[in-house]
C-alpha cells in the first residue's frame, strides 16, 4: 500500500508548531524509496521547520541526469505524481530547499 502524497502534503500544512523533521528511508531503496521531491516537499511545507535531517533519500530522475550518478546511487523514476508545492512550484530538488526556508539546520545523513 503507498501514500497518497496529495493528501500527505496537505496535512502537513496544517503543522504549524513542528520545528524538527526527521525524514529517513527504513526499507531497501531498491524496493520502498523515499523521493526526495515527496521529502522537500513535506518540509517546505512546515511553516515552522527549523531543523532537518535527511537520510538515505532517493533522488529524482526529473532533477538529476542519469549519467552524472554513480552507477550503484538509486535514482527514482515514478515519483512525478508528487504534486507542484505552493511555493516552490514543480522544482522539489534537494538542492532547492534550503534556500527556500527558514532552516535553521539541515542535515544529510
Amino acid at each position: 500500500m503507498s501514500l497518497d502524497a496529495e493528501k500527505v502534503i496537505s496535512a502537513f500544512r496544517h503543522l504549524i508548531n513542528v520545528h524538527t523533521l526527521e525524514i529517513s528511508c527504513w526499507a531497501r531503496e531498491d524496493e520502498a524509496p523515499v523521493s526526495e521531491r515527496l521529502a522537500v516537499s513535506l518540509a517546505a511545507s512546515l511553516p515552522s521547520l527549523s531543523h532537518l535531517t535527511l537520510s538515505r533519500i532517493t533522488r529524482s530522475i526529473l532533477h538529476v541526469e542519469p549519467c552524472d550518478v554513480p552507477y550503484d546511487v538509486p535514482i527514482l523514476m515514478n515519483d512525478f505524481d508528487i504534486p507542484s508545492h505552493p511555493i516552490l512550484g514543480s522544482d522539489l530538488a534537494l538542492p532547492s530547499l534550503p534556500a527556500s526556508s527558514v532552516l535553521a539546520n539541515c542535515r544529510n545523513s
